[in-house]
């Protein structure tokens, strides 16, 4: 119920009074049973405002409804007992919004609280990465300048792309995480790109010993997709993979059409991730790799969200992981409205 516009909740409350105090009036004289139930009812729009709203509108809802509930107790003495009978259903309207509304209150600076430290411990995160991304990189261009007496060495120029291709992919990573102008999806087969990115990485497979297989969906997989950027999530995937396998184990990319989504698979065989790594494992920053910088997972889940797709992992210690990318489908009525269109 998170999700209803402020607009409507408060036409909501509104709404729920003026009913309930319709139904409440009607019943005097008639039937006391329902009279009582009535008058309970009371309490419904009060907590919500408080759930909704916290304690302000909470007890300023407690008030309008004391305000509504009190007139008639004079038109209709003998249906509510003493008056101070009267001013106790009162206080106690008055004492559940203040006691409701202070909870959600203190509930709610407890998670803000949270989210602000939560914040600040990904951007020290941040801050420590860049910085020692960039040092590394500056190191590198300082030690290069040193030993520029003459023409540099092929260790050096190796070494010196390896860390200027280190801070770009950094570079990019983070750059998905930047708002971007709505880009236009295509239609295009996800078993086309498994293919070409699979083969692509088999070279280093086969170094490490490793095998890397494909269990594609036969008919295919059609799904709303930037290729461009599917490929490189996939490459990352394959390659973490990699890390975490020993020699002899394998590989496993597969596709499968399901719903509105076409799923592709990597699963390994390795050692599986902590289950108290688990929770963490798509936060910016965080890694458990020695070099890694944490951010691919991370930036892969954020675009793939933005998507309207998502990707999820699956861990069991000493049996291997799998990651799931959940891509989505072209919407047939789109189609069928484009043709028509035609």
């Amino acid at each position: 119920m998170d999700d209803i516009p402020g607009y409507t909740k408060f036409v909501l409350i509104a709404m729920l009074i003026a009913v309930i105090s319709f139904l409440h009036y009607g019943a005097i004289g008639a039937n006391m049973g329902l009279h009582i139930i009535h008058r309970e009812l009371f309490f419904i729009p009060i907590i919500l405002a408080c759930f909704w709203f916290g304690s302000l509108i909470g007890v300023s809802t407690a008030a309008i409804v004391c305000i509504i509930y009190f007139p008639h107790v004079f038109m209709f003495e003998d249906a509510h007992g003493t008056m101070s009978a009267v001013i106790s259903q009162l206080l106690v309207f008055l004492i559940v919004a203040l006691s409701i509304g202070y909870l959600v209150d203190r509930q709610r600076k407890k998670q803000a609280t949270m989210q602000k430290l939560e914040n600040l411990e990904v951007l020290g995160r941040a801050a420590s990465v860049v910085e020692y991304e960039l040092s590394t990189t500056l190191n590198v261009l300082r030690d290069a300048f040193v030993k520029a007496d003459g023409p540099p060495s092929a260790a050096e120029i190796k070494n010196y792309r390896k860390e200027i291709d280190r801070l770009a992919l950094m570079i990019e990573a983070l750059r998905l995480f930047t708002p971007k102008q709505e880009e236009k999806a295509i239609v295009d087969d996800l078993n086309t790109t498994i293919l070409s990115r699979v083969e692509n990485l088999k070279p280093q497979a086969k170094n490490k010993h490793i095998r890397l297989k494909m269990a594609l969906d036969t008919i295919g997989c059609p799904s709303k997709i930037h290729p461009e950027r599917f490929g490189p999530i996939l490459d990352d995937l394959i390659k973490n993979a990699m890390d975490v396998s020993s020699p002899g184990q394998t590989i496993t990319v597969s596709s499968k059409r399901g719903g509105e989504f076409c799923m592709v698979s990597v699963r390994d065989t390795g050692q599986g991730i902590e289950p108290k790594n688990m929770p963490r494992i798509f936060s910016p920053f965080f890694t458990t790799k020695p070099n890694g910088h944490g951010l691919a997972l991370a930036a892969s889940k954020k675009y793939l969200r933005s998507m309207g797709g998502n990707i999820t992992v699956d861990s069991e210690l000493g049996q291997g992981t799998t990651f799931t990318l959940y891509l989505p489908r072209e919407d047939l009525q789109n189609i069928l409205r484009d043709i028509r269109k035609k």
